[in-house]
């Protein structure tokens, strides 16, 4: 088996509490020598007619950011 040279991963949580969802996409990359990890976040409502985001994405993005700081290298 070959090298991986980048991974993506589709995630999605929902909220039972607020009725969001929350979505995200993760890539992770090591294509000039050292590996970068690049998180988008997105989320929305159970709204009839608007759908906002009600900080989800950002909820949920803050839990990978916790998740991987102790594994930080600079």
């Amino acid at each position: 088996m070959g090298n991986i040279d980048f991974i993506v991963l589709v995630l999605e949580k929902y909220y039972f509490r607020s009725g969001n969802r929350g979505s995200m996409t993760v890539t992770i990359d090591n294509f000039e020598g050292s590996t970068k990890v690049h998180a988008a976040a997105s989320g929305s409502s159970q709204g009839a007619i608007f759908r906002f985001d009600w900080g989800a994405g950002n909820s949920f993005i803050n839990s990978v950011i916790d998740t991987l700081e102790p594994y930080r290298v600079e």
